[in-house]
């Protein structure tokens, strides 16, 4: 799996961050602010700030993101996504968290517990 291509709900970070623009950034612009991000491999530095389509309500858009093209894969801040939208899991049922988008007319998004324990965004590919 290449998690370049993945959108993982990450509950530790309080930033989205985003690597891969082809497929979900765009008006990627360098930031008067500088984000040192730190985790398990160090501190990263990142200088720029890009837009996410599609992800918020429209009369909320477009949310906004950090972008290094050098980061593995593409975070979504748990943090902020409770600021807008109802998060449940119920490990009952299903280990995926459920971003609740439909009362705003989007659909919603499952985040699926893959087998290292990274909850990834379910896009319905094969």
């Amino acid at each position: 799996m290449n998690l370049r291509n993945e959108y993982l709900l990450d509950s530790q970070t309080t930033h989205n961050l985003c690597c891969n623009r082809k497929s979900f950034v765009y008006d990627i612009k360098v930031s008067r602010k500088t984000l040192n991000m730190s985790g398990n491999g160090g501190v990263l530095r990142v200088t720029r700030k890009a837009k996410i389509r599609g992800l918020y309500p429209p009369t909320m858009e477009p949310a906004k993101t950090w972008y290094d093209p050098d980061c593995i894969t593409n975070l979504l801040s748990f943090k902020d996504m409770i600021g807008v939208f109802c998060i449940s899991y119920d490990s009952a049922v299903d280990t995926s968290f459920t971003v609740h988008r439909s009362e705003y007319g989007l659909v919603d998004l499952h985040f699926r517990m893959h087998e290292s324990g990274l909850h990834i965004l379910d896009r319905g590919l094969p």
